[in-house]
């Protein structure tokens, strides 16, 4: 016998129409895990038109960011620096961690329009960094899922 539960396509599966307990909140679901593991190819997969998609990897390779490890990161590296990742996060977490979580959070979560958003990255492997973000959630009552490839 073949096992077919898990195509809801094949078999309309849904928990069914639910009412929501209260107002939704902006929600974040943060999806990290080490580099080339999938979080980005998961999160394209997922988009929704509802959904913002915001990757670590592209926000930290802005040239107007000013913070001191990434000024330093784009100045050694240039065109290369994308590729680079796995030298700026460690040093950004150990130097900087509120600076990167205040610049996630404040530019790309606090204004952004979607009350649903993916958060993905390597950064956000980090502590330093995913624990500064996260306080910076709850003070603003927002809403976070915390999704970790662990296999």
């Amino acid at each position: 016998m073949t096992d077919f539960s898990g195509i809801s396509n094949e078999f309309k599966m849904s928990p069914g129409i639910r009412p929501i307990a209260g107002d939704w909140k902006k929600t974040v679901m943060v999806v990290r895990g080490a580099g080339n593991t999938g979080k980005s190819t998961l999160c394209q997969k997922l988009l929704h038109p509802d959904i913002s998609y915001i990757s670590t990897d592209a926000v930290f390779i802005n040239p107007h960011l000013r913070i001191p490890e990434v000024v330093e990161h784009l100045e050694q590296y240039k065109d290369r620096a994308r590729f680079n990742m796995h030298i700026l996060y460690p040093r950004l977490a150990e130097n900087n961690p509120t600076a990167a979580a205040d610049f996630l959070f404040f530019n790309y979560i606090a204004k952004n329009p979607y009350f649903n958003i993916f958060l993905e990255g390597w950064a956000l492997s980090f502590s330093a960094i995913f624990d500064e973000f996260i306080s910076r959630c709850k003070v603003a009552d927002i809403r976070v899922w915390n999704i970790e490839r662990i296999i």
